[in-house]
């Protein structure tokens, strides 16, 4: 799946840094969700994820991007 423009643009700082990972996980309550996957060996806090729903991007990486990942993990067992 092609990651749409706003989304790359708004992981464009980790782009810069890391590399283009940016990963689509799915649908959640009307927004597409995109997970910006750190390379190997790099150790980070909480994982950065993307919600793109009526053309406008949500960036979370708190506590709550656990919460969401969990909704991806349960649909994958």
């Amino acid at each position: 799946m092609k990651i749409p423009a706003k989304i790359s643009k708004a992981a464009r700082e980790l782009i810069a840094m890391y590399g283009e990972h940016l990963a689509y996980l799915g649908e959640h309550e009307g927004s597409a969700v995109y997970q910006f996957k750190f390379p190997d060996g790099v150790h980070v806090g909480f994982p950065v994820l993307y919600l793109l729903k009526d053309d406008k991007v949500t960036e979370l990486n708190g506590p709550e991007s656990f919460d969401i990942l969990d909704l991806f993990n349960e649909d994958a067992e």
